[in-house]
C-alpha cells in the first residue's frame, strides 16, 4: 500500500488491515480469535502488504472506526433515533448522519466489516475495553508525526499472540498460497519448539516466570528434546516432580496444551523484549536481542 494513499482510495480490507496494525499485536490477535478463517487469511495478506500509511489517514480510519463502534453502541442500547441525536452531539449532524449511513446502509460493503462481525458478537464489556483502547489511541496521535508500519514484522507479532491452533491453521494457508510470504514470516517467528534455540541460562530464566502447571501441560504436547531440554534446566526434585504431574493428568486436550505453551512463548517474547535473554535464529553468527 502506498504511502501516499488517501483515505478515500482505501476499502474495508485495507482500513481493517490498518486497524489491526494501529491497535497492536494483543488486541489484534484476540479480534482475530473470532473471525472467520477466510476473513483471517485475507487481513493477515493485507497486513503484510501495507508497508506505510500518512499519520493522517492512520488518525482518519482509528476515528471512523471509533465512531461506528459507538453508534453500533447507542443503537443497541436505544435504536437509530437515539444513537443519531447522541452521534450529533458528539460529532455534528453531517458526521452522525454519516456514520449512521455506513451501518444501516445494506447494499453496499461496510468498511471495517471483520470487526464489525466481531461486536456482533460480543459482549458489552469488550466493546468498552476497545473503546478505551481507541480513546487512547486517538489522544496518543494528537500532533505526532510519523508512519504507520505494517508488512511481516506486523504479522509476526500478531501471530505470536494468537493461539498455536490459529498460528497453525494461518501458516499453513500461506504455505500453500504465497509460500515465498509464509518462509518470510517464518523466519521471523518464535514457536514453543524453538525453545530449542535458547542456552541453559536463558532456559533457566525464562522457568522462574513459569508455572509449573502450565509447564506440564506445555511438556505434554511436546517432542522429548524439548522436554530433555526443560528437564536439564530444572532442579531434579522439580523434574521429578513436573514429570509426575504429566503422568497423573493422563489425556491433555490439544487446545489446553497450545495455550499453555503460547504463555510461555509470551514469557519468553518478553524477556526477549526486555534484553535479558538472547534468542539466535537462522543459525550461523545471527543473534537478535
Amino acid at each position: 500500500m502506498a504511502a501516499a494513499k488517501t483515505d478515500e482510495k482505501i476499502n474495508g480490507l485495507q482500513k481493517a488491515a490498518i486497524l489491526m496494525i494501529a491497535l497492536g499485536p494483543e488486541k489484534s490477535a484476540s479480534i482475530f480469535k473470532h473471525l472467520k478463517e477466510d476473513e483471517v487469511e485475507e487481513l493477515t495478506l493485507e497486513i503484510a502488504n501495507t508497508r506505510s500509511i500518512t499519520p493522517q489517514v492512520k488518525e482518519s480510519v482509528v476515528n471512523e472506526f471509533y465512531q461506528v463502534c459507538l453508534a453500533q453502541q447507542y443503537i443497541a442500547e436505544g435504536g437509530i433515533n437515539y444513537a443519531k441525536e447522541l452521534l450529533e452531539k458528539s460529532f455534528g449532524s453531517e458526521k452522525a448522519m454519516d456514520v449512521i449511513g455506513k451501518l444501516t446502509a445494506s447494499l453496499q460493503v461496510k468498511p471495517f466489516e471483520f470487526v464489525r462481525k466481531v461486536m456482533d458478537r460480543t459482549s458489552p464489556d469488550v466493546i468498552k475495553e476497545v473503546e478505551k483502547v481507541l480513546e487512547s489511541k486517538l489522544s496518543s496521535l494528537v500532533n505526532q508525526d510519523y508512519t504507520i508500519i505494517g508488512g511481516v514484522d506486523a504479522v509476526v507479532e500478531i501471530l505470536n499472540t494468537v493461539d498455536r491452533g490459529t498460528e497453525k491453521h494461518i501458516m499453513e494457508t500461506l504455505e500453500i498460497e504465497e509460500p515465498e510470504l509464509a518462509d518470510e514470516i517464518r523466519k521471523k517467528m518464535f514457536v514453543f519448539e524453538d525453545i530449542l534455540l535458547l542456552d541453559d541460562r536463558a532456559i533457566q530464566r525464562v522457568l522462574r516466570d513459569v508455572d509449573n502447571s502450565d509447564l506440564a501441560i506445555a511438556l505434554k504436547g511436546s517432542n522429548e528434546e524439548v522436554q530433555n531440554a526443560i528437564f536439564n534446566n530444572l532442579s531434579k526434585r522439580l523434574a521429578v516432580m513436573i514429570k509426575e504431574d504429566m503422568e497423573f493428568m493422563g489425556p491433555v486436550r490439544m487446545k489446553d496444551v497450545e495455550e499453555a505453551q503460547q504463555k510461555i512463548v509470551n514469557i519468553i517474547r518478553k524477556l526477549e523484549d526486555a534484553a535479558e535473554i538472547v534468542i539466535s535464529r537462522g543459525g550461523g553468527d545471527e543473534i537478535i536481542v
